[in-house]
């Protein structure tokens, strides 16, 4: 359904008792409507005001259901549509059409502002509206959604249209993104150009939030968002979203390694960058192997552009530093995931001196980078080298940002976390304490950074034969997982186990076997079967 500007009408929908009608609009039709008006330069809520109502005025009806009731105009319209069309409607109506283009002329779309009557409003509550669209979506079985432009897509922005992708996506209904050729080529020219960096992409999706997403009607976002929050359904809709976008642009991207791979002579700088960008979609969307390979084949390119370039250009040689640097970075942080821990190693210790060089040592992506091999190291076992590098981060992180800031919190719990390790359970407690404060203090109480950092508090706790103690924060570290990141993710499985484990020393192995289990099975699902974690909780519960 189409999202309304603040400057046209609002898309209606159904009224009580009457659903969701199933009609679709034929392609053709629509476009020679638009065509017939001049109206390209319309939005959409501009086109309904001169065009749709006028036509329906009367009737009191939906278009569909105008056409449908004449004999002269009936092959305009079908009862049932063959694809839903999801889209904003701040869209000008010719870039619109332009988006639907490619698929033929010959389909029938369900289309809001045809489809719906635009002459009522709203009538229903958001319950009994979802089960209604859900079942409509569900008969028509197919979906697309219109993203424009391509940087910050409009509707991930509007309620409407974060409600249509909840349900597309808890319905397994198939969709596709579609976009503006322009923005395609956009999309091209920014990764031959090193142009579409890890930095970039992630402030332009990684910060959907369903929550903050707007609507013509107060009522309306109030009603859809409660409705969310009801399902617990916000991180899911939000990655949902997100991975419609990410979806996209990674076949944009493939297509466009495919080119540079077959081009002769090749470019080396521009498959470099579009190798790259690939890998960082790649990664965005959890198939870190696939990106490691990527970001593999990314490497000696970028190597061989540096070793040829002019050496006295000072700026151009720090630009190529931090983009090598970058390339190691992020192959590093796919390894780590995927458990190959010593060639993870590698990629940041060579990752950190490209950083040193291009950015210098107190950049804050050189902290940063320093905290992950740290990280890297801890998880190795290496705690007596890792915790130097820990203590590193929390004093530059002190020093350049501030010791309330939410990077010195997160400094202060990885340190912490060493000291554990170490069996420095005292030193350990008083920084977990001082870390949860901080991130309190920047984040609020709900943050899933809390979180990990009220989870290393309950293992402490476990260490120093405080079992109760520890229960107590597990439990409310789980319960912000659980809102913030949903069911089915890493932490919470990290979580679990651990709640779990203090369980049944305690000797209540019933609900103890039933956390773990859950937790094996949270690993097995987005790590694989063969990964040290899945492995470990499987053989501690029987999973």
């Amino acid at each position: 359904m189409g999202c309304a500007s603040s400057s046209s009408s609002a898309p209606a929908g159904p009224t009580k008792g009457k659903g969701v009608p199933l009609h679709g609009i034929s392609q053709s039709y629509f476009t020679s409507l638009v065509k017939e008006h001049a109206a390209f330069d319309w939005t959409v809520g501009e086109f309904c005001d001169k065009v749709v109502k006028p036509m329906t005025k009367e009737a009191q009806c939906s278009l569909t259901t105008f056409l449908l009731s004449s004999k002269e105009t009936r092959a305009h319209a079908r009862e049932k549509a063959d694809v839903f069309i999801s889209y904003a409607w701040k869209y000008r109506m010719g870039d619109l059409l332009t988006c639907l283009e490619g698929e033929g002329n010959d389909r029938f779309l369900w289309i809001d502002v045809a489809v719906v009557n635009q002459h009522t409003s709203t009538a229903i509550g958001q319950d009994e509206w979802l089960a209604t669209f859900s079942s409509a979506l569900k008969e028509i079985g197919k979906a697309e959604l219109i993203l424009m432009p391509w940087q910050k897509p409009i509707p991930i922005e509007r309620c409407w249209c974060v409600f249509e992708q909840y349900v597309i996506t808890s319905n397994n209904i198939p969709f596709q993104a579609r976009m503006m050729p322009k923005d395609e080529m956009e999309v091209r020219s920014a990764l031959r150009n090193d142009k579409f960096m890890f930095k970039t992409f992630l402030e332009t999706f990684s910060g959907i939030d369903c929550e903050k997403s707007t609507a013509f009607k107060d009522d309306d976002r109030r009603e859809i968002i409660g409705l969310l929050r009801r399902k617990n359904a916000v991180t899911s809709t939000n990655n949902a979203t997100m991975k419609a976008v990410k979806k996209f642009l990674l076949d944009v991207a493939l297509d466009e390694a495919k080119k540079q791979s077959q081009k002769t002579p090749p470019s080396i700088s521009e498959q470099a960058n579009v190798f790259l960008g690939l890998a960082i979609i790649l990664d965005a969307l959890g198939d870190y192997r696939s990106a490691i390979e990527w970001y593999s084949r990314s490497l000696p390119l970028r190597r061989t552009i540096l070793a040829a370039a002019d050496h006295s250009d000072e700026k151009l040689m720090k630009s190529l530093h931090e983009n090598l640097g970058s390339s190691l970075n992020g192959l590093g942080a796919c390894q780590q995931k995927l458990g190959q821990l010593d060639e993870a190693q590698k990629s940041f210790e060579e990752a950190y001196e490209f950083k040193k060089i291009s950015v210098g040592e107190d950049d804050a992506d050189t902290i940063k980078l320093l905290g992950w091999l740290a990280g890297l190291l801890h998880e190795k076992k290496q705690f007596a080298q890792a915790l130097p590098m820990f203590n590193d981060v929390v004093a530059r992180n002190t020093r350049i940002l501030g010791p309330e800031h939410a990077e010195t919190g997160n400094a202060l719990n990885n340190a912490a976390s060493c000291y554990n390790a170490l069996g420095r359970f005292d030193e350990a407690l008083a920084m977990y304490n001082k870390a949860l404060d901080v991130l309190i203090k920047r984040l609020g109480d709900s943050h899933p950074e809390v979180a990990t950092t009220m989870n290393n508090l309950a293992v402490c706790y476990d260490n120093l034969n405080k079992p109760d103690a520890a229960i107590e924060c597990y439990r409310k570290a789980l319960a912000i997982q659980m809102k913030a990141l949903g069911e089915n993710h890493i932490s919470v499985a990290t979580t679990l186990h651990n709640l779990a484990m203090t369980l049944l020393d305690k000797g209540d192995s019933e609900e103890a076997k039933v956390l773990g289990k859950k937790a094996a099975n949270i690993f097995e699902n987005i790590l694989g079967k063969d990964h040290p974690n899945s492995k470990a909780t499987r053989e501690a519960w029987g999973a």
